[in-house]
């Protein structure tokens, strides 16, 4: 066995673990049988140790498989006012991406205590292109966040379970050099998705301060749909000087 074996190996260890340890402890505190209570306390140290120390290289946490829905350029005037504000810069163009998810990622951040958002980068050919910029997650409620009660939506494909709809807003163009104040989303360059250079990539990902971390599985969206959506229905963009 190599060593990245050995430490993947010891990380799915140390996050079992913990997860005992929590059920555990949950036990011991909601019973009232003296008896049960003296069976599970005295394992539990040896837990809590183990698990504190796999907690140093973080859990991966799953973050379910998402579908593509519609991309649409949206007016920032049909934006809904719950969703508007929660948007840095909303005088700019703006892009809305709808998918769903068989995950509840309010559910998730109550239970994990992650900070989710959504993630977009070139996708690249055989190596991840570079990265654009991540968007807050939102649902038909407005931003999602640890006090949100997500409401399924049945799933239309065939042989689909209950999945839950999201969707997400991203500024069609960033250019360089632009000051981004402390609390704005994270950007990597300046981008311009009425001509993309590539494939967009988008998922849903979440993590904590102590290394706990997950990523959803990819949406590929192909160059000329990212394109042609961003430049539908928008004028052109004004010669921005140095």
């Amino acid at each position: 066995m190599g060593t990245q074996s050995i430490f993947l190996y010891f990380q799915a260890m140390a996050c079992h673990c913990l997860q005992e340890w929590c059920s555990r402890r949950h036990a011991i505190l909601s019973t009232n049988n003296i008896h049960t209570l003296g069976q599970i306390a005295p394992a539990t140290p040896v837990l809590l140790v183990v698990a504190l120390a796999g907690l140093l290289a973080g859990c991966t946490v799953p973050m379910g498989t998402l579908h593509p829905g519609p991309v649409a350029s949206i007016d920032r005037t049909a934006i809904p006012a719950r969703d508007a504000s929660s948007l840095y810069r909303l005088r700019d163009d703006w892009l809305r991406f709808d998918f769903d998810s068989d995950m509840d990622y309010a559910r998730l951040i109550r239970r994990r205590e992650l900070n989710v958002s959504v993630r977009l980068h070139w996708c690249g050919k055989e190596v991840p292109g570079r990265w654009l910029t991540s968007s807050l997650l939102f649902s038909e409620d407005g931003q999602v966040d640890k006090a949100s009660r997500l409401v399924p939506v049945s799933d239309s494909r065939p042989g689909g379970s209950t999945v839950y709809a999201y969707h997400a807003y991203v500024r069609i163009d960033v250019p360089g050099g632009r000051p981004m104040p402390p609390g704005s989303p994270e950007q990597a360059g300046d981008y311009d998705l009425r001509h993309p250079s590539d494939d967009l990539c988008l998922s849903v990902g979440g993590g904590d301060m102590v290394g706990n971390h997950g990523e959803s599985t990819v949406l590929v969206y192909p160059v000329d749909v990212v394109g042609a959506a961003a430049r539908l229905n928008l004028p052109t963009p004004l010669t921005r000087k140095p």
